[in-house]
């Protein structure tokens, strides 16, 4: 079950609407660790040639 756990995590943040309320958004943990990863490779990967 522990390795399950993390699959449940969220992150929670507001983003501002043009109304001035606020909308909640909530990004799971593990969505946040493979983007991260994405933007690591593409910063590191060498130029492509076109």
């Amino acid at each position: 079950m522990s390795q399950i756990l993390p699959l449940f995590e969220f992150r929670v943040t507001l983003v501002p609407k043009d109304d001035g309320s606020s909308r909640p958004l909530a990004i799971n943990e593990t969505m946040i660790n493979v983007l991260q990863k994405i933007m690591l490779k593409r910063k590191h990967a060498p130029p492509q040639l076109l």
